[in-house]
C-alpha cells in the first residue's frame, strides 16, 4: 500500500491549508499540504522535504494525529502529523494560494466540494484532535444538501434530493437523504453522515462546467498499453467523481475507440462516464442534453482530428485480449 503524509499546522484554532494549482489530479482544490513518502524516507523526513519543496519553509514535526485510507490508482494510506512552522515566508511552487482557515471556512469548502477528497477523510480526526470539535456534528448535515437540490453520486450518476427522512436503527434516529437517480430510474436512501465518505458532492458551477468542456479538447498523455492498468486507472477516476476526472475518462476512451473497438467493460465505463458528464453539465449550465452532447463532441472531434493529423493513430496498439473474461 502506498503512503503519503500530511502536515497540520494550527494557530489560534485556525489550520493552515493551501490551494492546488489548477492542473493535475484534484486541481484547484484546497488541502492540508503534504505528499508521498519516498523509498528510504521516514514520515518526518518526507514532511520536511515536501514543505521545503512546495513552500520554501522549514518545519518541525510535533507528533502523529491519525490516518485514513483512500483510493487513487490503488490503495493509499495518508498519515497526518501536527507541525510547527519555523518561518512563514512562503514561496509557492505547487499551490496558488494559502490560508489560515477556521472550522467554518473548511466546512464551507467541503460542502462546496472544494476540499481534496483524501483530506476530507482525515477531517474528523483533525477536528477532534486539534480543535476539540466533532466534524460531522459541526457540519449540521441537514443543511449540506437541500430538498430538490441536484448532486453527483460517483459511479451512480446525477441525482436529486426528493426528501430528507429519519428512520430508527438500534434505538437511534438516523437521518437519510432520499435521492432519485434519473439515469437508472432508481430511488436510493443514503445516511447523511456517510455522504462525504461516499464522495457525494454538489453540482459544479457553470464556470467549472465550461472548464471541463474545454479540458476535453486539450492534449493528453496516451493511455497505458496494459488494459488492466488502463481500466483500473479509469475506475479510480470514476470513483473519485470530480468533473475533470469524469471528463478525462470520456476523452481517453473516446479517442481509443477511434483506433480500436473498446472491449465490453471499457465500453460500459465510457457510456457511464459520458452520461454522468452530460447530466451534470446540463444541470449546471441549464442546457438541454442535446446541446451539451453537441458541445462535448465538438471538442472531442477537434482533438481527434489533431491526433489524426499528427499520425498518432497509426501507432501500434496492444491487443486487449480476454478483457471481459479476466475482469468477470
Amino acid at each position: 500500500m502506498k503512503s503519503s503524509v500530511t502536515g497540520i499546522a494550527v494557530v489560534d484554532r485556525k489550520i493552515f491549508i493551501a490551494q492546488r494549482v489548477s492542473q493535475g489530479h484534484m486541481g484547484g482544490k484546497w488541502e492540508f499540504p503534504g505528499g508521498k513518502v519516498e523509498a528510504g524516507e521516514t514520515d518526518e523526513q518526507a514532511l520536511i522535504r515536501e514543505y521545503t519543496e512546495e513552500f520554501g519553509v522549514k518545519i518541525m514535526v510535533d507528533g502523529f494525529i491519525g490516518s485514513a485510507e483512500f483510493e487513487y490508482n490503488g490503495k493509499h494510506t495518508s498519515r497526518a502529523y501536527r507541525i510547527t512552522f519555523l518561518s512563514e515566508h512562503f514561496t509557492l511552487s505547487e499551490h496558488t494560494n494559502w490560508q489560515w482557515a477556521d472550522a467554518d471556512w473548511i466546512k464551507n469548502l467541503v460542502s462546496a466540494g472544494d476540499f481534496v477528497d483524501s483530506d476530507v477523510k482525515l477531517l474528523p480526526t483533525v477536528f477532534r484532535t486539534c480543535l476539540n470539535e466533532d466534524f460531522l456534528l459541526s457540519l449540521n448535515p441537514m443543511n449540506i444538501f437541500q430538498i430538490n437540490q441536484h448532486l453527483v453520486y460517483p459511479s451512480q450518476g446525477v441525482g436529486k434530493i426528493i426528501s430528507i427522512e429519519e428512520k430508527w436503527f438500534k434505538d437511534n434516529k438516523i437521518p437519510y437523504y432520499v435521492i432519485y437517480l434519473a439515469s437508472s430510474d432508481m430511488t436510493i436512501m443514503v445516511p447523511i453522515e456517510r455522504a462525504f465518505s461516499l464522495g457525494i458532492r454538489p453540482i459544479v458551477s457553470p464556470e467549472e462546467s465550461l472548464e471541463a468542456i474545454n479540458f476535453i479538447g486539450e492534449d493528453y498523455d496516451p493511455a497505458p498499453s496494459d488494459w488492466k492498468l488502463r481500466y483500473q486507472m479509469n475506475m479510480d477516476l470514476l470513483k473519485d467523481g470530480s468533473i475533470k476526472n469524469i471528463a478525462s475518462i470520456v476523452r481517453l476512451l473516446y479517442h481509443r475507440s477511434k483506433i480500436k473497438e473498446l472491449p465490453i467493460m471499457e465500453r460500459k465505463l465510457y457510456d457511464s462516464a459520458l452520461k454522468i458528464l452530460e447530466d451534470e453539465i446540463a444541470v449546471s449550465l441549464q442546457k438541454s442534453h442535446e446541446e451539451v452532447e453537441r458541445l462535448i463532441f465538438e471538442k472531442l472531434k477537434c482533438i481527434s482530428l489533431k491526433i489524426a493529423g499528427e499520425g498518432l493513430d497509426d501507432l501500434p496498439i496492444e491487443e486487449d485480449a480476454d478483457l471481459d473474461d479476466d475482469i468477470e
